[in-house]
């Protein structure tokens, strides 16, 4: 009888242990609506994420019949990255902000120009909106350049394909600019000298979250303009 007392309460100090801790990368990415990734169901994410725990299998087929492939998974830094089709990466990142959980998702399309667009989701799922800033082309114009240098690049450049990545070892979203990809070789050499090429970086910390937004949990993605 008292050993069966003993074990009763270590059963109910293990679940209370486990009730208590707070998710992780992989919890949410369990979680998330299908609208985030219409590509890959619940129960298929759990078998893709337990491949690769338990079988170091990384790859498997959606309902589609399509690879999806576990591209990283880091549960120290919170991060996950999956290719869902051939020409698409979809990331998830889960850091503090301003004491609250935030979750970023990065869904980058390469068509063949790799774009992103990047969203925040409070823990339920609501989006929420953030401060972050806003890139174009010219985030990569050289502070140097005359009115006339200036002109010349948004004569050639029309369309900014801009591409997000989370850096979790860094605490940043790096951002590229892709713009001059679309170009053939004669315009990149007449603007290339204008524009530097290093990526840019976005602090986790600098991200601000705005107080006015009320959108309820998501039924759909958007593509959000660069």
């Amino acid at each position: 009888m008292k050993i069966r007392k003993i074990l009763c309460l270590l059963a109910m100090c293990l679940l209370i242990s486990f009730t208590g801790q707070s998710k992780n990368i992989v919890d949410y990415f369990l979680d998330m609506p299908l609208t985030l990734m219409p590509t890959l169901e619940s129960s298929y994410r759990v078998e893709l994420v337990e491949n690769y725990q338990q079988l170091q299998r990384d790859t498997l087929q959606n309902r589609f019949g399509t690879t999806v492939k576990l591209l990283k998974l880091d549960t120290l830094n919170q991060n996950i990255a999956v290719r869902s089709t051939s020409s698409s990466r979809f990331e998830m990142q889960v850091f503090e902000h301003q004491n609250d959980t935030l979750i970023g998702i990065i869904n980058t399309v390469c068509a063949p120009i790799c774009s992103s667009y990047i969203k925040f989701y409070d823990t339920d799922w609501n989006e929420v909106k953030v401060d972050f800033p806003k890139f174009s082309y010219k985030s990569w114009l050289k502070y140097s350049l005359s009115d006339e240098e200036k002109e010349t690049v948004e004569k050639i450049v029309k369309v900014s394909f801009i591409e997000y990545a989370f850096n979790s070892n860094e605490n940043v979203v790096n951002v590229k600019n892709n713009s001059l990809d679309f170009l053939g070789e004669e315009d990149i050499l007449k603007v290339a000298d204008f524009l530097t090429s290093a990526p840019l970086k976005v602090p986790f910390e600098k991200v601000q979250k705005m107080n006015t937004f009320h959108k309820k949990r998501t039924n759909s993605v958007s593509l959000s303009p660069n």
